[in-house]
């Protein structure tokens, strides 16, 4: 990995600043790219089963929560996006907030499951135990030294 070298004749305190982007940056920026797609489309497919309530009675209250449910869905995705942009850039490690809420989320999801005893194998548990954990991942990565110098290098 290529490295700043320290400014002839000053000595070099700390350590070296990596000019190339670490591998656990990368690797935390591409895991969140299944997260910002899963938040996008649970936005819109929470709209369509708000569309296709049958009935008349409590629509309206249908329809503001779908909307709320919408909208954190799209604030969620649209962070993800933003952090993963920045943290590329290394700019800032804005994505930890959204990968957090991703991971609180499925957490909470498990213990529910489990608590009730309803844990098992089913296509539609796939998906959020799979992006869940693929944000805890992305969580540890950005954790990780080589990623603190990526973003420790513009500050």
């Amino acid at each position: 990995m290529t490295q700043v070298p320290p400014a002839l004749g000053q000595q070099h305190k700390g350590p070296m600043v990596p000019l190339r982007r670490p591998a656990t940056v990368v690797g935390a920026v591409l895991l969140m790219v299944p997260e910002f797609a899963t938040w996008l489309v649970a936005g819109f497919a929470w709209l369509s089963v708000v569309a296709r309530t049958p009935g008349d009675t409590g629509r309206i209250f249908w329809w503001i929560l779908g909307a709320v449910i919408f909208a954190l869905c799209m604030l969620v995705a649209y962070m993800a996006a933003i952090g993963a942009v920045q943290a590329w850039r290394g700019r800032s490690t804005r994505m930890k907030f959204p990968a957090s809420f991703t991971v609180g989320l499925f957490t909470l999801s498990v213990i529910n499951l489990l608590a009730h005893g309803r844990i098992s194998y089913s296509p539609t548990q796939i998906v959020p135990l799979v992006v869940g954990a693929m944000a805890g991942v992305a969580l540890f990565l950005i954790g990780t030294d080589s990623a603190r110098a990526w973003f420790r290098q513009l500050h």
